[in-house]
């Protein structure tokens, strides 16, 4: 398999992933239980995934790194 189309169901884990985090934390706890699992930090941190991976996809596609706006030691 290449690279690309590794990277590119990775995305699709990571999106369906996002998806279901979303609808279970909008779910209510049932009446006089606690939350066991931080389903808001965990989208926030699959959220952070699905960017690197976007970033990933995008330099594999065009064929060169992406470039920080400012130069460096700045």
């Amino acid at each position: 398999m290449s690279q690309i189309s590794i990277t590119i169901g990775l995305l699709c884990v990571e999106i369906a992933v996002m998806v279901w985090l979303y609808f279970q934390g909008r779910k209510q706890p049932a009446p006089g239980q606690i939350r066991l699992f931080p389903y808001r930090g965990a989208a926030i941190f699959t959220a952070l995934l699905i960017l690197v991976t976007g970033a990933h996809l995008i330099s594999l596609l065009t064929g060169t790194q992406l470039q920080p706006r400012r130069p460096k030691g700045m």
